[in-house]
């Protein structure tokens, strides 16, 4: 509760977003009217400008004051917004979307300025919040576009493959083993081809990657090298669906909900095929290259794993898994239910140049 209270204390105060936006108005339009030379110096960055993107290739100049202001008017709507928290990542893609939206937003604005105002009226309480209804509107029709529904497979090593253990389901998450998961995923015929030709030993894994990577590849050999270059030697792959969330946090989702159904799985063993079974199955969240240099200098490249199974009949973990069911069964609800309280979708989401007129009416400043 301590903890809680100091951290609540540490947030910003609330700034009224209209109040932003007159901020970051007020301060491009000074900007617009310096001379490049004059307004290039006022970064302290030498290589990085200070602007506002507004689509590809046009932004508006600010000064420091803009920036800030843009800033704390995007931690104040991640801050507020648990749609925008839980499905999409921060600094990687919500920054970008918001600084977008305040551009298009200073690039629209003329649309909300009262007919027959001149340039010398000032702009009142009115047209700002028309500004921030335009700012939080874009802004979700930026989040929509970057929500997406996706398949998000997670190689992991879970059992020998003398072990014949089926595919089975931990609530949302499926885990295939890796013939059964390229069968599955792979579509493309051709891609599939040049696969199996690596899977079934017929070509070496080095010589393929050579022939993808080569200046005569096509992009079915690219598709099968991606396809193998993620699996590994991973025996197993784990697969479950996020809806309406950025690539970003889908991936970092997924890869705790798969961490959470492996140690589920590691519960119905004894506590050292468990501590094996959740060490090796979460080696996609850490890595387990090992690197070295031989007494020569040549450097010795190896991957370190410990797979439950070691010392069982063939075959006797495909029983254990099966009797296990109902177990499994019972966690996959919890975990569904975890993953359930942690989707936010979009349909939660609620929806929010030289002279004045040159900026007012979107043009890009020169």
């Amino acid at each position: 509760m301590a903890r809680s209270s100091k951290l609540s204390a540490q947030k910003a105060p609330q700034e009224p977003t209209e109040k932003l936006l007159a901020a970051i108005l007020d301060d491009a339009l000074k900007a617009a009217a310096m001379p490049f030379d004059e307004w290039w110096v006022l970064s302290r960055l030498p290589l990085q400008s200070l602007a506002i993107p507004i689509d590809a290739g046009r932004e508006h100049r600010v000064a420091q004051v803009g920036v800030d202001a843009a800033h704390r008017l995007t931690e104040q709507e991640w801050r507020n917004g648990e749609s925008y928290r839980q499905t999409i990542a921060r600094s990687s893609e919500f920054d970008k979307l918001s600084f977008r939206a305040i551009g298009q937003t200073l690039s629209q604005c003329q649309s909300h300025l009262p007919v027959g105002k001149s340039d010398d009226e000032p702009l009142d309480d009115t047209f700002f919040a028309a500004m921030a209804a335009h700012y939080a509107r874009i802004l979700e029709q930026f989040a929509q576009i970057a929500r997406r529904t996706t398949d998000r497979h997670i190689p992991c090593h879970l059992f020998h493959t003398d072990q014949a253990v089926p595919a089975f389901s931990v609530g949302p998450v499926q885990f295939l083993p890796r013939s059964d998961w390229i069968a599955r995923y792979v579509t493309n015929a051709a891609a599939l081809a040049y696969i199996l030709e690596v899977e079934l030993r017929k070509v070496r894994f080095d010589d393929f990657r050579d022939q993808a990577l080569g200046q005569n590849s096509n992009r079915d050999l690219h598709e099968a090298w991606d396809v193998l270059a993620s699996l590994r030697d991973f025996g197993w792959v784990a697969t479950v669906r996020l809806e309406g969330h950025d690539l970003i946090q889908s991936h970092q989702k997924a890869s705790i909900i798969v961490g959470l159904a492996i140690d589920a799985i590691g519960l119905r063993f004894q506590v050292e095929d468990a501590r094996r079974l959740a060490k090796a199955g979460r080696q996609h969240l850490f890595s387990e290259d090992r690197l070295a240099t031989s007494a020569e200098g040549h450097f010795l490249k190896g991957w370190s794993m410990q797979v439950p199974g070691l010392g069982s009949a063939p075959g006797a973990l495909a029983g254990k898994m099966n009797a296990e069911r109902p177990f499994l069964d019972a966690a996959g609800k919890v975990l569904q239910a975890y993953v359930q309280s942690r989707q936010t979708g979009p349909g939660s989401a609620s929806g929010r140049a030289l002279g004045k007129r040159a900026l007012l009416g979107g043009r890009s400043p020169t």
